[in-house]
């Protein structure tokens, strides 16, 4: 996702050259197949593009985070319930306060 969030939209082949120059060489069907599914999952849209299609990320990085960490906080709070509450406030309170402020204003920022 790092390598749409980057950019406006890319190809596989845009993709996997990314992906070679700033980790590994990657086959480019393994490329393919992970962009399909992200894809598939809603989180890259696509449009033709001669013989293939251009993506891009369907929300921004933020965005993706956001939803994220709402999805996990729930899934917590459904598996350990009060215990999970009671564990995330008192993390809260060991905060720094300059981080603590950073939170409150990511949260209102929502």
């Amino acid at each position: 996702m790092a390598v749409f969030w980057g950019r406006e939209d890319a190809t596989v082949r845009e993709v996997a050259d990314a992906l070679k120059r700033r980790r590994r060489d990657l086959a480019y069907t393994t490329v393919l197949t992970l962009v399909t599914r992200l894809w598939t999952r809603g989180l890259l849209t696509r449009k033709p593009d001669g013989r293939g299609f251009r993506y891009r990320a369907a929300r921004t990085r933020d965005e993706f985070l956001t939803d994220l960490s709402d999805e996990l906080i729930e899934q917590l709070f459904k598996d350990f319930g009060e215990i999970a509450l009671a564990r995330l406030g008192e993390r809260l309170e060991a905060l720094d306060p300059q981080r603590r402020q950073l939170l409150d204003r990511a949260g209102r920022n929502k």
